[in-house]
């Protein structure tokens, strides 16, 4: 593709050479509609998407004064409440969830002013200039034949930056990236990483040296598509809003300071690369909001974000449930041998049937007080083709001693015990089993449907409550469509899906985490998705009441394969609370 050099969006300059001819008016008239819907939900403000730099201050003084709070302090405190009613068509009662108290965030004016041309500064009266730089390039057009148009829509505690992408090609276009520079926070920064926990990594630019983040995908690896940086005094948010579900692509992330000598040395610049395409003739619409608060207060920068989420995905759609889980191993690879091709336990299902397994776990429920059991590898594990476990086939693969036992699973349903199945690498294929190549589940192919289907069925024949996904990496477009589609086949049951899903994904179901990657609460879910359920697995070598206590606290869900670990004393710190943070 041709580079090109700067467009100066915010007065469309070059949008004269655009063969308009090409781009419809239903194509215009959506951007437009979606211009004003973006700028109000992350924006906000009463001057609408009209907005410009002679309304600044006014706004500025209106929303500061209905923006003051009584705490500065950032969070933290948890609580239990009441949810009337049932989730997601569930007819269930009343319930306790957790849910994250946040304090109230404190007022952080500043100012937002031209200084000539498209370029704009940011200050604040406490701790100055926050923002400077000239000749700005906010987006990058040197991989794509796009044509980028923006504007500024200044807020009381900082700024939104909309850009409409308008492709008047006639083939299929990349989209381009979106860069803020100009940030001055100092030599030393911390970032936020939302994977699965809230951990800040330092950023040390200092002596004139170059500092870069992780170059992070959304929603593959980043809980939302957000940034977060602070300093000693002071923190500043951008968020990337935009309709995922209906664009269908995904963004990276990164954010660096160049060494002395480059253009931008001395601030910290932004990137969003926006990691898709649009097709002929049609336009995309985005907006960044930038936010600044103190330091300690850096969730609320994510305010503008909150608000477009949850207007646009609303409330969990299930029903919070911490009661701990344990795990039971039936296939495991230490047990794999040429005389235990499929690795299962001591009881050999695969010679006796499932009785003696049964009775084991009746027995183990009973002395420690679970409700739940999520069962690993039913069907065993693949000898030859270990690189391939956890198998797909979690049901079809029994063999006959198995099958005709499978009733006896439905004894811990007689006693009121939830009985789940882990489905191993659940959006793959396989056409045997030691199958030597997995496929990628396609949700448009129909053998693939089939194989699937036949899975999901049969584990619902034999009494499932709930299925784990194991490994579950799917568009998060194609995933929802296609999880919603095995849910509708038994609406009760519980779907926990691994590794943690992102932000939408977690409005939808419960997300699992392996305990080694929790070391802070997950406040980023916590203020997105209130009453959201993340369950969190204690491996049997690390697990202790402590941990569990530890999690519990935060609002989780407990898993363990661990004999020594004591539900009913779980259950009772889940019931009262331990620590309320």
């Amino acid at each position: 593709m041709r580079s090109r050099p700067k467009r100066p969006g915010c007065h469309t300059a070059g949008s004269d050479r655009i063969p308009r001819h090409r781009i419809t008016l239903a194509v215009g008239a959506a951007a437009l509609l979606l211009a004003g819907a973006m700028v109000g939900e992350g924006a906000g403000g009463d001057d609408g998407p009209g907005m410009t730099w002679r309304t600044v201050r006014s706004r500025r003084a209106r929303e500061a004064t209905n923006r003051r709070s009584e705490n500065s302090s950032r969070l933290i405190s948890s609580v239990r409440g009441r949810r009337q009613g049932p989730s997601s068509g569930d007819d269930g009662p009343t319930h306790d969830i957790w849910k994250r108290e946040f304090a109230q965030p404190e007022s952080f004016p500043v100012t937002v002013r031209s200084i000539g041309g498209d370029d704009f500064q940011v200050e604040s009266a406490h701790f100055g200039l926050l923002r400077s730089v000239t000749n700005e390039d906010l987006y990058d057009v040197s991989a794509t034949d796009c044509d980028v148009t923006w504007r500024i829509v200044p807020d009381a505690e900082g700024y939104s930056l909309v850009y409409t992408v308008i492709n008047a090609t006639d083939q299929t276009q990349p989209l381009p990236s979106f860069r803020v520079h100009g940030n001055l926070l100092g030599d030393r920064v911390e970032f936020l990483q939302t994977e699965t926990d809230t951990r800040f990594a330092m950023l040390d630019a200092s002596g004139g040296t170059s500092a870069c983040s992780r170059i992070d995908a959304y929603p593959d690896q980043l809980y939302s598509p957000v940034m977060v940086v602070r300093n000693q005094q002071l923190a500043v948010g951008f968020s990337l809003l935009y309709p995922i579900l209906d664009y269908e692509h995904a963004i990276r992330t990164k954010f660096f300071r160049g060494e002395n000598g480059t253009r931008y040395e001395g601030s910290w610049f932004a990137e969003f690369r926006l990691d898709g395409t649009v097709p002929a003739g049609q336009a995309r619409l985005y907006e960044l909001a930038v936010r600044y608060t103190k330091a300690d207060d850096w969730i609320h920068s994510l305010a503008p974000y909150r608000a477009y989420f949850q207007k646009h995905y609303g409330e969990v759609r299930y029903r919070q449930d911490m009661r701990p889980v344990y795990g039971m191993t039936a296939g495991d690879s230490a047990w794999l041998s040429q005389t235990n091709p499929r690795g299962l336990s001591e009881n050999r299902a695969d010679l006796n049937g499932w009785k003696e397994d049964v009775d084991d776990l009746v027995d183990h429920i009973n002395a420690t007080g679970y409700k739940r059991v999520m069962v690993w590898n039913p069907g065993g594990l693949y000898l030859n083709h270990t690189e391939n476990n956890f198998p797909p086939q979690i049901m079809s693969s029994w063999l006959g001693p198995m099958r005709r036992t499978a009733g006896e699973w439905k004894r811990l349903n007689e006693l009121g015990i939830d009985v789940m199945y882990w489905w191993g690498h659940s959006s793959k294929v396989a056409d045997k089993w030691d199958d030597p190549t997995l496929e990628d589940f396609n949700p448009k192919s129909r053998r693939h449907r089939r194989s699937m289907l036949r899975e999901y069925g049969i584990a619902q024949s034999r009494g499932a409550d709930g299925i784990g996904f194991d490994a579950f990496h799917m568009q998060v477009w194609d995933a929802i469509p296609w999880l919603h589609e095995l849910q509708a086949r038994n609406p009760g049951s519980t779907f926990v899906i691994e590794p943690a899903g992102c932000d939408i994904l977690h409005v939808k179901y419960p997300t699992f985490v392996q305990a080694n990657r929790l070391k802070t609460p997950h406040l980023l879910a916590d203020y997105l998705v209130p009453g959201r359920e993340l369950w969190v697995y204690m491996r049997p070598t690390e697990a202790t009441h402590e941990m569990a206590k530890q999690f519990i606290d935060w609002g989780l869900t407990v898993v363990t394969k661990s004999p020594d670990i004591d539900a009913n004393q779980l259950q009772e710190w889940v019931d009262n609370g331990v620590g309320g943070n």
